[in-house]
């Protein structure tokens, strides 16, 4: 049954409920939307399957939702300069 009956669920029985969902983000942002409704994110970013596309998603779905936009970036040796430039990118538009 789909992740987001789980939450509606558990939402019913504690409506005051924080409920987090670790995520990689790869899922249309119409069910990212969905999903903020009921559960708080955190996007786990995997450098060796990202691209511009998919940091341009993630980034607009943070501006839209105004989600103060948690996320985990898996570090890598062989990806470092990749994951500092998306680390910078986050943190100079998002940072509190």
């Amino acid at each position: 049954f789909p992740y987001t009956t789980l939450f509606r669920s558990l939402k019913e029985k504690e409506p005051e409920a924080t409920i987090w969902t670790l995520t990689n983000g790869t899922k249309q942002v119409s069910y990212l939307k969905e999903l903020n409704k009921l559960s708080l994110i955190n996007f786990s970013i995997h450098p060796e399957f990202i691209n511009d596309r998919y940091i341009n998603k993630l980034e607009r779905f943070c501006e839209e939702v105004k989600l103060p936009c948690k996320i985990k970036i898996m570090y890598l040796p062989k990806y470092e300069e990749l994951i500092m430039q998306v680390y910078t990118r986050f943190k100079e538009k998002f940072s509190k």
